[in-house]
C-alpha cells in the first residue's frame, strides 16, 4: 500500500476540522487564563487578609514580599497564556486565508515576535495585576 501525500485529497472538512482543532487550543489558553486569574484573587485576598490580621507581628514584612512574588508570579504567568492564545489566534487567520490543498495542518503557534514583557502590559493584565503590584511596591516601601 502506497501512501503518499499527493494521493490523500484535502476536503473542505479536513480544513473545518483543523480550524476547530486550534478553536479548542484557543479555548484552553482563555480557560487557563480564567483560572489563573481566580486562584490569583483568591490566594492573594487570603494572603492579605492574614497581613492585616498580623500586621503587628515580625514576620507581616515577609509575608508582603510574599504576596509581592506571587502577584508577579501570576501575572507573568497569565501573560504567558494570553501571549499563547494570541500566537494561536494568528494560526487560526493563516488557516483560514489559506487554500484547503496548501494548508500543513500544523498545531504549532505561530510566533509573531510579541514580547512577553509587552503581552503583560496589556490593558487587562495591567487592570488586573497592575494595581495590586503598584500598592504592594508602595506598602513595602512605606513599611520599611
Amino acid at each position: 500500500m502506497d501512501n503518499k501525500k499527493s494521493d490523500l485529497k484535502t476536503t473542505e472538512e479536513d480544513k473545518r476540522l483543523h480550524l476547530q482543532f486550534i478553536e479548542n487550543a484557543i479555548d484552553r489558553m482563555g480557560s487557563n487564563s480564567f483560572l489563573i486569574k481566580g486562584w490569583s484573587i483568591t490566594a492573594l485576598g487570603g494572603l492579605i487578609a492574614v497581613y492585616i490580621a498580623n500586621q503587628n507581628k515580625q514576620w507581616s514584612y515577609q509575608l508582603l514580599i510574599l504576596i509581592f512574588a506571587l502577584v508577579v508570579m501570576f501575572w507573568g504567568h497569565d501573560a504567558y497564556y494570553l501571549r499563547l492564545e494570541r500566537q494561536y489566534r494568528k494560526l487560526y487567520e493563516r488557516v483560514v486565508d489559506t487554500d484547503k490543498e496548501k494548508i500543513d495542518y500544523s498545531m504549532k503557534p505561530l510566533i509573531n515576535g510579541e514580547k512577553i514583557l509587552c503581552v503583560a502590559l496589556a490593558p487587562i493584565l495591567v487592570f488586573s495585576y497592575g494595581i495590586v503590584f503598584v500598592s504592594l511596591l508602595f506598602m513595602l516601601y512605606i513599611l520599611k
